[in-house]
C-alpha cells in the first residue's frame, strides 16, 4: 500500500500550516463569540430569544459539517489535500462576509449552516500536514498543530471583543473574512503537497483496538468516534451556562470578564501542555494517555460542581487545560497513525465529524440541563458521560499496541 513520501522541505510546510491554522482559528474566535450579540442586532430583541436563536445557529453548523466532513475527507484522498484546504478556507471566507450583510437571524442560521457544510479547517490542516510529516515526527507535528489551535481560540475572542467594540459586528464578520482570504492565498502559493511513494518504516505505535469493523484500515478510527464525541459534547455542554455559574461565584460587575480570563487560562495551559504532550507521543502509550486526559478532564468537571470560590474554580480550569492539552494531540496522532496515508483524509473526516456532532448536541442539552436542574448539575453529568468516555476506551483499546504500517 502507497503512502505520501516527506518533502525534503516538510518542515517549512508545517511552519505554513501552523500559522494557517492559527490564523483561521483567530479568525472564527474572533467572528462567532459574539453571535448572540449579533442576532441582538438583527432584530431579535428578547435576549432568551437571542441566547435559543444562537444555540440554533451553533446547532446548524455543528450538524451540517458533522454530515459533510466524511465526504470531503474521502475526496481529499481522491483529489488532494491541499485542495480540500482550500475549499475549506475559501468557503469559510465567503460565508463569514456573508454574515457580515445579514439582514435576519434566519439569514445568519442559513449561512452558519452552509459554512459548516463547506470548512472544516481543522480536519483539512491535520491531513495535510499527516500527508506530508515523517511518521517518526507526526506526533511532535500534530502536537504542534492544536497549540495552534488552542492558542487561536484563545486570542480570537479577545481580538473579536475589540473589534466588535470599536468597528461593529458586520466589520468585524468582513475584517476575519479578509483574514480566511489572505490565509488560503498563502496556502496556495507556499504548500506544495508531495505525490505517493513509498515511505518511511513508521516508529510510532498506536492502539490497535478489537475487530468490531471488518474495515481493518478504519477500526480504530471508528472505535475513537464515540470517545471524541463525547469529550467534545462535554467540553461544550458547560459553554452556555458558565458565565452564569461565574456570576454565582462572584458579585463583581465585570462577570464577562472574569469568564473570558477562565476561559483563556484552560486556553493557555491546553496551548502549553499539547506542545509537550507532543514531543512525548512518540515514546508514551497512547491508549495510556487517551484515557488519562479523559479521566483529568472527568475530574476537573466534578470539580466544577463543587467549588465554592473564584480560586477553587481557576485550580480547576488549569486542570482542564491540562486534560486539554494532552488529549487533542493524542486522539490527533492516533488517527493519522492508525490508518494508511491514502486513507487518512477519511479518517481525519470521521474525527471531525464526531467532534461536529459533540459541538452541535453539548450545548443543547448543556443548556436544558441547567435549567432543569441547575447549573452545577450539567459539570455532574459531563464528567459521568467522560467517565463512560474512559470506561470505552479501556474496553476497546488493548493493553498492548502495535505497528500499524501504510
Amino acid at each position: 500500500m502507497q503512502s505520501t513520501q516527506p518533502s525534503p522541505s516538510w518542515q517549512a510546510t508545517v511552519r505554513i500550516l501552523w500559522v494557517t491554522q492559527f490564523a483561521t482559528m483567530v479568525a472564527f474566535g474572533c467572528s462567532l463569540t459574539f453571535i448572540p450579540l449579533y442576532i441582538l442586532e438583527l432584530g431579535i430583541e428578547d435576549p432568551r430569544q437571542a441566547a435559543l436563536w444562537a444555540g440554533i445557529v451553533a446547532g446548524g453548523a455543528g450538524m451540517s459539517m458533522a454530515v459533510f466532513s466524511p465526504l470531503w475527507g474521502t475526496l481529499a484522498d481522491r483529489f488532494g489535500k491541499k485542495l480540500m484546504l482550500e475549499r475549506a478556507l475559501v468557503g469559510a471566507a465567503v460565508t463569514l462576509l456573508l454574515m457580515g450583510f445579514a439582514e435576519s437571524a434566519l439569514q445568519l442560521l442559513i449561512l452558519r449552516t452552509i459554512q459548516g457544510s463547506l470548512t472544516g479547517t481543522n480536519a483539512a490542516v491535520s491531513a495535510l500536514v499527516a500527508s506530508i510529516t515523517p511518521r517518526s515526527h507526526l506526533g511532535r507535528a500534530l502536537g504542534a498543530l492544536q497549540m495552534s489551535v488552542f492558542a487561536g481560540t484563545t486570542i480570537g475572542p479577545f481580538v473579536g471583543g475589540v473589534l466588535a467594540d470599536t468597528l461593529g459586528f458586520r466589520a468585524a464578520f468582513i475584517t476575519t473574512s479578509v483574514i480566511c482570504f489572505a490565509t488560503s492565498i498563502a496556502v496556495f502559493t507556499l504548500v506544495h503537497e508531495p505525490k505517493a511513494a513509498t515511505p518511511d518504516q513508521p516508529t510510532f505505535h498506536v492502539p490497535h483496538l478489537r475487530n468490531p469493523f471488518r474495515n481493518s484500515a478504519l477500526r480504530t478510527v471508528l472505535l475513537l468516534a464515540p470517545a471524541i464525541f463525547i469529550v467534545q459534547f462535554a467540553l461544550m455542554a458547560a459553554r452556555p451556562v458558565f458565565p452564569l455559574f461565574v456570576a454565582e461565584l462572584t458579585t463583581t460587575d465585570f462577570v464577562a470578564t472574569l469568564s473570558g480570563l477562565l476561559i483563556a487560562t484552560t486556553g493557555v495551559v491546553a496551548t502549553l501542555c499539547s506542545l509537550v504532550t507532543g514531543r512525548f507521543i512518540d515514546s508514551q502509550r497512547a491508549r495510556l494517555l487517551l484515557i488519562a486526559a479523559v479521566l483529568g478532564s472527568a475530574f476537573a468537571n466534578l470539580g466544577h460542581a463543587f467549588v465554592t470560590s473564584l480560586v477553587q474554580l481557576w485550580l480547576v480550569r488549569i486542570l482542564m487545560g491540562l486534560s486539554n492539552g494532552i488529549w487533542a494531540p493524542t486522539y490527533s496522532a492516533t488517527v493519522g497513525l492508525s490508518v494508511p496515508a491514502a486513507r487518512r483524509g477519511l479518517a481525519f473526516g470521521i474525527a471531525s465529524s464526531a467532534s461536529s456532532l459533540g459541538n452541535a448536541v453539548g450545548p443543547v442539552v448543556g443548556g436544558y440541563v441547567g435549567a432543569v436542574l441547575g447549573i452545577r448539575a450539567v459539570f455532574v453529568a459531563s464528567s459521568a458521560a467522560l467517565i463512560l468516555a474512559a470506561l470505552w476506551l479501556f474496553w476497546r483499546v488493548e493493553a498492548t499496541v502495535e505497528d500499524v504500517e501504510d
